[in-house]
């Protein structure tokens, strides 16, 4: 019987990243669309961020005291 390889995934796709966020799918996409979240298009539909460049912008992402403002 062959051996099964686990292989972790290396991206995330937009709804994981707007969990991850606490937004929604459409502020994620809206990001993306803006070039504000860096990502990957594949194909026609699908776009992951890559977990390594998602983690990396999230540490450095700039405060904004507007966002802070409700």
């Amino acid at each position: 019987m062959a051996k099964e390889t686990t292989v972790e995934r290396q991206t995330y796709n937009i709804p994981e990243v707007a969990k991850i966020m606490g937004v929604s799918n459409y502020i994620a996409y809206e990001m993306v669309a803006s070039g504000k979240l860096p990502a990957i298009r594949v194909g026609v539909k699908r776009v992951v961020v890559p977990r390594q460049v998602f983690h990396q912008w999230l540490e450095t992402a700039q405060f904004s005291p507007e966002a802070s403002e409700s």
